[in-house]
């Protein structure tokens, strides 16, 4: 796997987590609102009517006593707008309720009520006739029962309405834990991952490379009896890694094979030398045996014999100097050919050696 596959995984997770963490922040956020919301709009609300209810049954009681006492058309226009007034605030509680235990609660309190507004009606006409004394009775027995009874429903609603606060309470309290506890485990996994992200890059690619780079420094110099890099990684530094060694290998050879063909052309020289002096000698002597040619047709008086020996003598110095020179032009074309291999190895050298700064020059880079 490539480095940058490796690096994208490890970008990718850290992506993935924060993206979690975030979705797990929204989603609590958004059900602490909604509870806050529900608390808000509808149980603060629902308490609200509930004390209005039983801030209404305690007139409407109090001014059905009072009725007893003093049977005045403002007491019992007090009665009646407090009927009035109950009914609405029970009305309003019944449009909030949306639980079933609430609905339960407004089914109950509505007959509590309607028996209140019964037993009220039946009041309300013996107090116009004046006959309180039938009145008492539907007080006691109907009214007044009845009138606890809307205020007793009325107190379940709101010790279940403070129940639910105090739940949603709880229940957002938990939420903000658990927010914070899913923050806390993302940060913890975002930290691992960084420092997992951090040691990866360090031992993949940092240290390598800076072993590759002091490597490469050491080869600039000139100097190829390093040891190969020790990288097995089939990723981007690994295939460094490897060129890097067979370009140092490839020098040692292409070094090794100038030397043995300098010696060789070292060699070559030696004997071109030698053949040279050869050729040399052979021309002395031939111009030597010239002289004494000379001499000899001069001394037209010596015997034939001894001028037929003479020129045998140079026939033999002649073809001497012939085979001297065939010698000296074969060791000639030798040392030409190996003068070319030669230059051929030098260039060959020479490329290998611009290929190598190239390759500092990159990894400097």
């Amino acid at each position: 796997m490539s480095i940058g596959k490796k690096l994208n995984i490890a970008f990718i997770v850290i992506i993935i987590l924060l993206l979690i963490s975030t979705v797990t922040a929204m989603l609590t956020s958004a059900n602490v609102e909604s509870k806050v919301d529900d608390a808000l709009d509808y149980r603060v609300t629902q308490l609200r009517v509930i004390d209005e209810i039983r801030f209404g049954i305690g007139m409407q009681g109090q001014y059905s006593q009072e009725l007893l006492i003093d049977n005045s058309p403002e007491t019992k226009e007090q009665l009646e707008y407090y009927i009035q007034y109950v009914d609405e605030q029970i009305a309003q509680i019944a449009s909030l309720a949306n639980s079933k235990t609430m609905k339960a609660y407004v089914e109950e309190i509505y007959v509590y009520k309607n028996e209140f507004n019964e037993a009220s009606e039946i009041y309300l006409e013996y107090a116009k006739t004046g006959v309180m004394s039938s009145g008492s009775r539907i007080l006691k027995d109907r009214i007044t029962p009845a009138n606890d009874g809307i205020l007793e429903v009325a107190q379940k609603m709101l010790d279940y309405q403070d129940n639910e606060l105090k739940n949603i309470s709880q229940e957002t309290d938990r939420a903000m834990t658990l927010s914070n506890i899913v923050a806390i485990v993302m940060l913890v996994f975002v930290l691992l991952n960084g420092v997992l992200l951090m040691w990866f890059t360090r031992k993949q690619i940092s240290n390598p490379l800076i072993k590759m780079v002091d490597a490469a420094e050491i080869i600039a110099t000139g100097d190829l009896s390093g040891e190969d890099l020790d990288y097995s990684s089939k990723d981007e530094i690994g295939k460094l890694a490897t060129a890097t060694n067979q370009m140092k290998n490839n020098l040692q050879a292409l070094l090794k094979r100038i030397h043995e063909n300098s010696e060789h052309l070292s060699a070559a020289a030696e004997e071109l030398s030698a053949s040279t002096e050869e050729v040399t000698a052979s021309t002395n002597e031939m111009a030597n045996r010239a002289n004494d040619t000379l001499e000899a047709s001069s001394s037209a008086a010596q015997s034939a014999n001894e001028s037929s020996r003479a020129m045998e003598e140079t026939a033999t110095g002649v073809q001497r100097i012939a085979e001297s020179t065939q010698h000296l032009y074969d060791n000639s074309n030798q040392t030409y050919q190996t003068a070319l291999a030669g230059g051929k190895i030098i260039q060959q050298a020479s490329e290998q050696m611009n290929t190598i700064n190239h390759s500092s020059e990159m990894m400097n880079n």
